[in-house]
């Protein structure tokens, strides 16, 4: 749903911003000694889950760069006028052959919206999300969104 939202975003708001869906991994950091936490779920994750993921968790210092790296231009805002598989970017063109330009979770470069990985290389949604494209999905979460936030707004606690 975040990334049919993000992309009806970037669509209607074309040249303003960039949308990235990101999941950066199990980032090692001091909530999992936070206070608020329950004790015997800090015991356990300290000395029994932790060495056992260790191996598989992104330093917060190297999660940080990767998501620095997501504000460069190779994951540019959509564009307001594009010709074919050509959209423009401040600092480069992207064509269907150009690497240097992300490719967006709609399956087009440059779309300004975008599904990565931790290690910031995109995520292919487009045969995934294929069926659910097709059955018009999209509308419907932009649709569900905006009822919540409307009811939100009024004051009321949206239930769904």
């Amino acid at each position: 749903m975040t990334t049919f939202f993000m992309e009806a975003l970037a669509e209607r708001h074309r040249g303003r911003l960039s949308l990235i869906h990101v999941f950066p991994g199990l980032v090692m950091t001091a909530g999992f000694d936070s206070v608020r936490l329950p004790t015997w779920f800090k015991l356990i994750w300290r000395w029994v889950a932790a060495p056992i993921v260790w191996p598989f968790t992104v330093p917060p210092r190297e999660c940080g760069e990767r998501i620095l790296f997501l504000a460069t231009p190779r994951f540019p805002v959509r564009q307001t006028i594009e010709t074919g598989t050509t959209a423009k970017s401040d600092e480069a063109t992207a064509t269907e052959g150009d690497a240097g330009i992300a490719m967006g979770s709609d399956g087009s470069r440059g779309s300004g919206a975008y599904a990565v990985n931790w290690d910031g290389e995109t995520i292919p949604t487009e045969k995934a999300y294929k069926k659910v494209r097709e059955e018009g999905f999209a509308g419907k979460v932009w649709d569900h969104t905006m009822r919540a936030f409307e009811e939100i707004e009024g004051g009321a606690v949206f239930t769904g």
